[in-house]
Order: C-alpha cells, then structure tokens, then sequence
C-alpha cells in the first residue's frame, strides 16, 4: 500500500490507532502552567500498513494540525480542542470526525477547561512501541526528536459564548 498523501486529513480508521498521553509543566517560577499533548501511533497492526504508512499518516496529521519543526519555536496553530458533556476533543481537520482526548488527569482537564492554559502539542511520526516504561518514552522521545520526527505547536480550547 502506498503511503497517504500529506495533505489529505486522516480518517476515524488511522486515528483510532492514535493515542494521547497528558501532562502539566509547570514554569521554574511557578507563575506558568503549559498543558501538554502527546500524540502518538501504535506500531503496525493490520495487514496493509507499514512503519512508512503510519508515519506517512502521522505527517499528515501534523500537517492538518499546523505543527511546525521543533527548530522552530512552537507555532498557535488556533483554538483546537472543545469540551462537550465533559469530553475534550481536538478538532484536526476532518468535516465529520474529531479526536477524543482520553484519558486526562483531573488536574490536566481542571488546567485546560477552568484556568484555559494553552496546550503544547507534541506529534511524533515513528510508530511507538507498546508497553514502554516512563525512561523508555524519554529515550523514544529523545530519538525523535534528535531524528527530526516530531513536530509541535499551541494550542487552546474553543470558547463558546
């Protein structure tokens, strides 16, 4: 199979295989909180994907998403994510689909929703590996960064009035 075109918004298929991890930074002075987002993909599961099929579909994500280079000082790429009955979304682009961002700590959901701290994206296009442990996602996280593939950017949530 070949690989996605970049500029072509990932289906509910591919972003089912998506998976979000959720933190808080909190500033050296204690005066800035940063919500964090890691997006990721599981390794190739079905019989027509590949390594280059998922991360093809991951720089397309990153690509619908605005995500720039992490030489580059992370980019607002726009209000993405919404709150609906209690479940934040992020909206990446697709007419009918968006994102599910679960789970999230309460103390990540109470940061994003009643303080309204922007939310950095992280986006990694190499397919993580299952089961890492909390030093083998930093050396994942490491690699791929070192090896350019990662992307990132701010976000917020949508204000509704």
């Amino acid at each position: 199979m070949t690989a996605p075109p970049m500029n072509v918004t990932p289906g509910p298929a591919f972003m089912s295989d998506v998976h979000a991890a959720s933190g808080l930074h909190h500033s050296p002075d204690g005066l800035t909180t940063t919500a964090q987002l890691l997006l990721t993909h599981t390794p190739p599961r079905l019989s027509h994907e590949t390594d280059e099929t998922v991360a093809a579909g991951m720089r397309a994500l990153a690509f619908c998403l605005h995500l720039g280079p992490l030489t580059e000082p992370p980019r607002f790429v726009g209000p993405l994510l919404s709150v609906d009955r209690g479940m934040i979304s992020l909206d990446y682009g697709n007419d009918h689909w968006v994102f599910r961002v679960t789970p999230v700590a309460p103390e990540w959901r109470r940061a994003v929703i009643m303080q309204g701290v922007d939310v950095r994206l992280l986006l990694t296009t190499r397919p993580t590996p299952l089961g890492l442990s909390q030093a083998e996602t930093s050396t994942y996280l490491d690699e791929c960064v070192r090896d350019g593939l990662a992307r990132w950017g701010t976000t917020r949530l949508r204000r509704r009035y």
